[in-house]
């Protein structure tokens, strides 16, 4: 009689990430092809100087900051900011309605639902401004020739839907900066501006836009596949 033993086994996923390696040119392809598509999901991996005070700053110019953000590509400024304001005003609106008639907040979206095609007119009014410097190539990337130098630059403008906590590393060692140097360097970053006044949206929901260098995307996980740029 022959005994069949049942052998354990034991699968051990290993994540390797691969990447594929290209040249800034062939970005600036992929990023215009994609335009075509409208807006897109992205991810990015970026080193840039950080804007910092220059008065007795022994950090500037010997430090970059390295960042991994999530955002959108290829949208149109206006609606976006527009479709926030309407969410923004219709939960405000839900939760009055439902304390003042004394009913469910389901109830109170019900019957404002009714009344949206009237509201929107009223909420999507927001109008962007001229930008002040560069002129947009296509939905994404951005041209632009600085005037002290005359170098010719592209950037990519991106909505940020949510960003890890930034790296701070020495550019000479690569050391990352932690304890009392990442504290001090801290006190000489410039602080960041916000449009949400501008977009007539509470700070908390502001559409954040950036544009970012090209050199400056390390990788970017773009249509499904990713890609290393070579410097």
């Amino acid at each position: 009689m022959t005994t069949k033993t049942a052998v354990k086994t034991r699968a051990v996923e290993v994540k390797r990430e691969i990447y594929t390696s290209i040249e800034t040119k062939d970005l600036e392809g992929l990023l215009t092809a994609t335009s075509k598509r409208g807006t897109t999901f992205i991810k990015m991996f970026t080193e840039t100087k950080p804007a910092m005070r220059k008065t007795n700053n022994p950090y500037l110019d010997n430090v970059v900051k390295n960042s991994q953000i999530v955002c959108m590509i290829g949208f149109d400024y206006e609606n976006v900011v527009n479709n926030a304001r309407v969410k923004e005003a219709f939960n405000l609106a839900i939760d009055y309605f439902a304390e003042q008639f004394e009913i469910s907040n389901k109830e109170a979206q019900q019957y404002l639902e009714s009344l949206m095609p009237k509201a929107n007119s009223k909420v999507r009014d927001f109008r962007a401004k001229e930008r002040i410097w560069g002129t947009h190539k296509n939905s994404i990337i951005i041209e632009n020739t600085l005037k002290k130098t005359g170098e010719y630059k592209l950037y990519v403008q991106v909505w940020v839907l949510h960003s890890k906590k930034p790296v701070y590393k020495y550019i000479d060692d690569g050391k990352e900066l932690t304890g009392n140097d990442l504290d001090e360097m801290k006190t000489f970053l410039l602080g960041k501006t916000s449009n949400a006044k501008h977009q007539g949206l509470d700070k908390e929901n502001e559409v954040i836009i950036r544009d970012y260098d090209i050199n400056n995307i390390d990788k970017i996980h773009l249509n499904k596949e990713k890609y290393a740029i070579r410097k």
